[in-house]
């Protein structure tokens, strides 16, 4: 039996938190005195006296919350109570890298000092807000938005925290109804996010338009959102088809429908609306040219706050069922030199251009011509990122938490170099022999592979119970080898040397792939899954 820590997130937080064990505790007093010096803020007086709707203020929530489970944790710690696993739950997350030591405390009390000043007032939205329910099951919730959305409203459930606390997102009148309704339904507690708009609403610019005016090349295809069908049908003729329709919020996989005709557009465009009010709700989209049989090639990127902007190499992602990824790696045997180089500059002239500043990736599909076209930006850390840390050396999560504290990128871009071939597989709770089915259960046995040049990124471990609830990848498995042969080989090896029983995974359908002639000759595309496994 493992102990684990679980930090909370907002929505935590009471008047009076912390008061019984900062009168108790020698330790907890050094906690809350510590974060006063470093913070500049009353602790204290904000916790143990309030007032709830400045406790209930963003950038306080989170000192206040941060502040208390730090204390917490010291009285543990001082008793020689620790755990093997820490994990958190949004800000809490926060709360666990301090705890594994991965951000001094500290630099944990200023970043999330940072974090919640930005949340709280960065382009405050006086038509949208938050709030956070606890003692709710989520179903209740779903329903309850689900209702309210109907009528004209909207509201959606934004960040399920935990079994009992759930965060809504939507506009003011939506939220306000579902705090009344939530409340008769048996919340505990339903307590109102004084949060930033860009943190919960689609109001910023749309990525191409935006990567257009940076001088990216884009697919063609419609300038902004398609109102109509009618806009839609014309557009296709102008541009020709197969055409692809895509829900601007989208994301995952969802909310895509290819189209090679006139009368398949027709049928496709309420259907892609439909998907992306569901699945987002937001069923604006937008119409582009669908390149055929593309590469998914995306570049990883870094970027301060003083316009200083790296590139960290590309990441051939183009092994995808339904759109969703499931084997990446670096290089991208289909880049020329040339090609490479040019892709990495535009990417890097591109964040400059738009200000950004965090780790991110330009996502881009590269034709048969070598010819490349914006398809997203991400920004964020995407979950192929250990494959660009195999090749660089470069901590990629270090980094982002570095930028996010205020620091300057140390690399120039001459000083980034990359040495030999990495590839990523995911390991998924799925049956592919059953349209990739999600297989939720209880694993009962398990064994990780290992070795030189083998790194696998889980948290399961035996007893583990996958829900059903949420994305079904369950383990990441990456490899280093000199080539993208000796890569294929250690890949090979160590999916074979993997063990975990009691639920049904996508491991041997992985291996079939690592086996395929065409695939071992980088013979392929974005349609290799479908074409190849049907």
């Amino acid at each position: 039996m493992k102990r684990a820590f679980l930090f909370p997130g907002q929505g935590a937080q009471s008047v009076g938190m912390g008061k019984d064990i900062y009168e108790k505790y020698e330790e907890a007093r050094r906690i809350y005195d510590k974060a006063e010096e470093v913070s500049g803020i009353d602790v204290k007086k904000l916790c143990f006296e309030g007032s709830e709707d400045k406790l209930n203020q963003t950038e306080n929530t989170q000192i206040a919350i941060l502040t208390t489970s730090l204390a917490m944790l010291e009285i543990l710690k001082v008793r020689g109570i620790n755990a093997e696993i820490a994990v958190g739950l949004s800000l809490g997350e926060y709360a666990s890298l301090i705890y594994s030591g991965i951000i001094s405390f500290e630099d944990g009390i200023k970043l999330i000092k940072k974090r919640g000043y930005y949340m709280g007032n960065l382009l405050p939205d006086e038509e949208f807000s938050m709030a956070a329910v606890i003692g709710v099951n989520s179903k209740k919730i779903e329903e309850i938005c689900y209702e309210i959305s109907k009528k004209g409203n909207f509201v959606v459930p934004a960040n399920y925290n935990c079994s009992v606390q759930t965060v809504i997102s939507g506009n003011n009148n939506g939220i306000q109804e579902a705090m009344e309704k939530l409340k008769k339904a048996g919340a505990r507690r339903v307590i109102p996010l004084k949060t930033s708009g860009p943190f919960h609403t689609i109001k910023l610019e749309k990525a191409k338009d935006t990567m257009k005016k940076a001088g990216v090349p884009v697919v063609p295809g419609s300038e902004g959102l398609i109102e109509s069908k009618e806009q839609a049908i014309k557009l296709a003729e102008k541009i020709k088809y197969p055409v692809m329709l895509k829900a601007s919020s989208g994301g995952g996989g969802r909310g895509i429908r290819v189209a090679y005709s006139k009368e398949q557009l027709e049928k496709s465009y309420d259907l892609v609306k439909q998907e992306a009010k569901v699945s987002f709700n937001d069923d604006s989209i937008y119409l582009e040219k669908f390149i055929e049989n593309p590469r998914h090639v995306e570049i990883q990127i870094l970027a301060d706050e003083y316009g200083n902007v790296v590139h960290l190499g590309e990441r051939d992602c183009s092994v995808q069922r339904r759109n969703q990824k499931v084997l990446e790696e670096t290089p991208s045997e289909i880049l020329d030199d040339k090609t490479r180089k040019k892709m990495g500059e535009i990417a890097v002239n591109a964040v400059k251009q738009i200000g950004y500043s965090n780790a991110g990736t330009i996502e881009f599909l590269v034709d048969k011509n070598k010819d490349f076209y914006f398809m997203e930006m991400n920004t964020r850390v995407q979950v192929e990122h250990p494959v660009t840390e195999m090749v660089t050396g470069i901590d990629i999560i270090k980094e982002q938490i570095k930028i996010a504290s205020g620091e300057k990128i140390s690399y120039k871009q001459k000083d980034i170099s990359f040495t030999g071939h990495s590839m990523e597989v995911r390991i998924n709770a799925e049956n592919p022999e059953n349209n990739f089915m999600p297989c939720p259960g209880t694993i009962t046995d398990i064994h990780l592979p290992g070795g030189n040049g083998i790194r696998v990124d889980t948290a399961i471990y035996c007893g583990y119970k996958i829900p059903p609830t949420y994305d079904s990848m369950i383990a990441k498995i990456i490899v280093h080898g000199k080539t993208r042969k000796e890569s294929i080989a250690k890949m090979k090896s160590a999916i074979s040397e993997l063990v975990v029983d009691g639920i049904t995974t996508n491991a041997d359908f992985i291996l079939k792939i690592l086996e395929d002639e065409d695939f071992k000759n980088n013979n392929y595309d974005t349609s290799f899954i479908a074409k190849k496994f049907n």
